[in-house]
């Protein structure tokens, strides 16, 4: 059985070492220039190396010698549940639209270092997720800093207008008061000249 590409279901010619995923000659150049995987290498996948002397080692825990449900010899193993099945296993329907492979035709995989970029890449996704609520917190703060700053810019023009708004209105309601004196007292002056003239 060949080993399918993981987004078709063409037959896998390479693998990512990064990502260990399945390409298709398609997907494969879409990998390579993809900006996120770029840099990534890729390698023919190999056919002639058996999976099973490496599925049975201390890197995996399936034991795949005989099934526990139906005694055959486990041949098979299903990538979707990540444990080695027999033929009857996938006959009864259990693993129904589940990746799966034929042990002795899977080309060889790192196991190990599958798990250890595994782990760097959950590392690096929980670093991510830290920078990414950082950068929200940081981004937070600052609309409130940005905020009260306004805020208190428009207080302080606020009380700067009313300050003004009082002196403008001292400086014009002395500037009325004594203009009417002084026409009060000049139409006093004029109608008192006016009178002495009747005379």
């Amino acid at each position: 059985q060949n080993i399918d590409c993981q987004f078709c279901e063409d037959t896998a010619q390479h693998q990512c070492d990064e990502c260990q995923q399945f390409l298709c000659d398609r997907h494969q150049v879409q990998h390579q220039d993809d900006l996120a995987s770029q840099h990534h290498e890729i390698s023919a996948i190999s056919r002639t190396s058996s999976i099973s002397s490496i599925l049975s080692s201390s890197d995996t825990s399936s034991d795949c010698e005989s099934c526990p449900v139906h005694g055959q010899d486990l041949e098979i193993y299903c990538r979707s549940c990540s444990t080695c099945i027999c033929r009857r296993c996938v006959a009864t329907g259990r693993h129904d639209s589940h990746k799966y492979y034929i042990i002795e035709e899977m080309p060889a995989m790192p196991i190990s270092r599958f798990i250890s970029k595994a782990a760097e890449s959950s590392a690096n996704l929980q670093q991510l997720l830290r920078d990414v609520q950082e950068s929200k917190s940081q981004l937070v703060d600052n609309y409130r800093v940005a905020n009260d700053s306004i805020r208190t810019a428009i207080e302080e023009v606020q009380s700067m207008l009313e300050k003004h708004s009082t002196k403008l209105g001292d400086v014009v309601n002395k500037g009325y008061w004594r203009k009417s004196k002084l026409l009060a007292a000049q139409e006093k002056r004029v109608a008192a000249l006016a009178e002495g003239m009747q005379y």
